[in-house]
């Protein structure tokens, strides 16, 4: 940590931002490279829980806020952004909602802050900077209880302190909401609002040959992880930066255990209620059709595979037919393996 990579590190990430992926067919952008993290986390149907997202998204949105430009509040629509007021609102919403017993207070908390080209009234756009929170307890009381959180910004904004920012990011945002998994690292990011049209399909190509990029399916794993475990014990995949919580350390044989495992090329960063298991110096896009493997990824995928969610009955990715979509799915989670 703290050191700057060398120009060509940088250069590359700043070139990699200018990236749009499109539709082959119909040409509407399809995704974009951003840096990426994601948080799940219990308890998301608790006031105090609720309240604490709103406080970490917005401490996150902070850092990032001269490049974010609307807000969508607690009961609210997007408008521009005024991050005091987002908290403020936000707050006093979700509080009423548990004072006055609402039926859905404990099952509905979506709230977001987006950057440029974020459009109102139309709510389109591929932005590199934003982040949103999805809350709630589960439906059925067989559902494991699993919210979360995802923020982004371009690859290139941290990239001259060798993203030291975003592991700090991704400490505080998972110590906060006592995840119980996540990943941090690079990723896809689709339209935050217009999400699951046929433009996704373009992306599978260069998650395909790209092993580094998190392929940013959170909606869908999300479902079929509550519905297909009873806790929110498996985690969705490894990145250059994997939240992995107590429970799960210990399902892992311990702390102690899992270093061994890593290796000391690997940190291994604590919070309270987890760690932080970072894949090598920086994070890495990898390159299938160039031979450029990924061998840290690939330790941090083996030291704790047998806690990765694999049940799956719906694929993730985008595709007509479901048993390749599930194949694809499966090869996806599992690519560091080999």
């Amino acid at each position: 940590m703290g050191f700057t990579p060398p120009d060509h590190i940088i250069e590359g990430a700043r070139q990699i931002d200018s990236d749009i992926l499109r539709d082959p067919i119909t040409g509407n952008p399809a995704a974009r490279p951003v840096f990426s993290i994601v948080v799940f986390f219990p308890e998301g149907g608790t006031l105090d829980r609720q309240l604490a997202a709103v406080e970490t998204l917005a401490d996150l949105a902070a850092e990032m806020s001269d490049d974010l430009t609307h807000m969508q509040t607690a009961d609210g629509n997007p408008e521009p952004l005024n991050l005091e007021r987002f908290v403020s609102e936000s707050r006093t919403a979700i509080q009423n909602r548990f004072e006055n017993g609402r039926e859905d207070a404990a099952l509905d908390l979506d709230l977001g802050v987006f950057g440029e080209p974020f459009a109102v009234p139309a709510n389109r756009g591929l932005c590199a900077f934003g982040g949103s929170v999805t809350a709630g307890a589960p439906i059925v009381d067989s559902d494991a209880d699993m919210s979360r959180l995802e923020v982004t910004t371009s690859l290139s904004w941290d990239v001259e302190t060798g993203f030291d920012r975003q592991i700090a990011r991704t400490l505080r945002a998972a110590e906060a909401l006592g995840a119980s998994h996540g990943l941090a690292g690079f990723g896809l990011q689709y339209d935050r609002v217009a999400w699951g049209t046929a433009d996704h399909h373009s992306a599978i190509p260069f998650l395909t040959r790209f092993p580094g990029f998190h392929c940013g399916f959170d909606g869908g794993f999300t479902t079929q992880a509550t519905i297909n475990r009873s806790q929110p014990d498996r985690y969705f995949s490894v990145n250059w930066l994997t939240i992995l919580g107590d429970a799960m350390i210990d399902e892992l044989g311990g702390e102690a255990d899992l270093r061994r495992k890593l290796g000391e090329d690997n940190p291994f960063h604590t919070y309270r209620g987890g760690a932080v298991v970072q894949a090598g110096a920086l994070p890495q896009t990898g390159d299938v059709n160039r031979g450029i493997a990924m061998d840290a990824y690939r330790t941090v995928s083996v030291a704790t595979a047998t806690v990765r969610f694999e049940d799956y009955n719906v694929g993730l990715f985008p595709n007509a037919d479901a048993g390749e979509s599930l194949r694809q799915t499966l090869a996806w989670a599992g690519r560091f393996d080999d």
